[in-house]
């Protein structure tokens, strides 16, 4: 296998070229999901969790896959999981000086450079979408931008710098594919971007139903103004006799570390309301069993990948600002409040009391999950619509590069 080790750059060229892959994602920030358990404390969240989960779905197809990641120091980072190759590069390289930023482009185009693949993804609004797709098309290849959230397609509102913007609409402009995860997003990317996508669902594990007693109320994320953490804080402050658990991740900045230190003044006074670390996708999943429900109280979302995980283990889902194409209230996977506060509180409290209305929801909330979120259903469009395991891209890009 053509994979490369810390020790070894990715442009040496006494490595073997002998393996073609047909999808290689590039998405250096994954490497804390594909360490051993004991080793990356790194937060990794629901985009880096549905790259895992497809491209190990993708390498079930026969399809030859890898993930393109970061050196961790100190990670023993294997060179395959499940099937997927691991590729790695250099760590990040930037630094915040010019001598920096320019070495971690070169280090960028090199580990680019030193996979040979048919196809290369990359992953959520910012600059290396740019720098990616420039780097993937002038080695004549297939470059594919996918989605992860309504703010890739409201990028101003995530991307600060002017120059990480421009480089971003670079990267879409040049994209052979986009994939969105809504029809929502479909929409927006037209109207953004001028570019028709291929609306492809995310992908949610199969699990068995949950036979666990539910025990709270739980919220997962980074502690950022999107995701507004108070909102839950105030539910749990609503709801006194129910028990609420947060898992967060402080971001460090400003904003991140005021709200970091407003949830927990305002958990000293809440004996319902527990704060707990992040945690591996394994410990996680054990809570989400144990979950009431999952609550969102983001501004904006693509399809969260906690709503996935509990829809299969018959959890509902509650949402106070934003219902990914309406999915919630059309088939009855939770409640979603509207943005009202005491809707969200009378949706809660309705869960909280009311074991027939959880079971009831528990039915439709794994029948949608099966149906239109399964790895098979999910790997199987990914491959329609890239055309892998057939000479469909190959013509393409043959008279696409003449």
């Amino acid at each position: 296998m053509a994979v490369y080790s810390p020790s070894v750059s990715p442009g040496d060229a006494s490595l073997s070229r002998s393996t073609h892959y047909d999808i290689a994602f590039y998405v250096p920030w994954m490497t804390p999901l594909v360490t051993p358990e004991d080793a990356a404390q790194r937060w990794s969240g629901g985009a880096e969790t549905q790259v895992m989960l497809l491209s190990r779905a993708l390498a079930k197809r026969g399809l030859a896959v890898c993930l393109v990641v970061f050196d961790l120091p100190g990670a023993d980072i294997p060179t395959s999981v499940q099937g997927v190759d691991i590729v790695v590069r250099p760590p990040w390289l930037a630094g915040g000086n010019v001598i920096g930023q320019w070495r971690e482009v070169a280090a960028m185009r090199t580990a680019l450079r030193g996979v040979d693949a048919r196809v290369v993804v990359t992953r959520t609004a910012g600059a290396n979408v740019g720098l990616v797709g420039l780097w993937t098309k002038l080695s004549r290849r297939h470059f594919v931008y996918s989605s992860a959230s309504l703010g890739d397609f409201e990028y101003e509102s995530v991307l600060a710098k002017r120059r990480d913007r421009i480089l971003f609409r670079l990267g879409v402009a040049l994209a052979d594919t986009i994939v969105v995860q809504t029809e929502e997003q479909a929409r927006l990317c037209v109207r953004r971007f001028g570019k028709t996508p291929f609306c492809i669902r995310s992908v949610s594990e199969p699990a068995e139903q949950s036979q666990l007693e539910p025990d709270a109320f739980l919220w997962v994320g980074r502690v950022d103004a999107n995701k507004q953490p108070l909102e839950f804080v105030h539910l749990a402050r609503s709801l006194p006799d129910a028990q609420f658990w947060m898992v967060a991740s402080p971001l460090p900045n400003l904003e991140g570390r005021r709200l970091w230190d407003e949830i927990e003044r305002q958990a000293l006074s809440l004996s319902n309301l527990t704060v707990l670390p992040p945690r591996r996708r394994p410990e996680l999943l054990e809570l989400i069993a144990r979950a009431v429900a999952v609550v969102s109280t983001s501004e904006f979302e693509g399809m969260p990948n906690v709503f996935l995980e509990a829809w299969a283990r018959g959890i509902p889902a509650l949402a106070l600002e934003h219902d990914p194409d309406g999915v919630i209230g059309r088939y009855g996977l939770g409640g979603f409040a509207e943005g009202q506060r005491d809707r969200l509180v009378e949706l809660a409290s309705d869960l909280w009391l009311s074991q027939t209305v959880r079971k009831e929801c528990a039915k439709r909330c794994r029948a949608y999950a099966a149906a239109n979120h399964s790895a098979e259903v999910v790997s199987a469009e990914w491959q329609r619509a890239l055309c892998l395991g057939s000479e469909d891209l190959r013509r393409a890009l043959i008279i696409e590069t003449g």
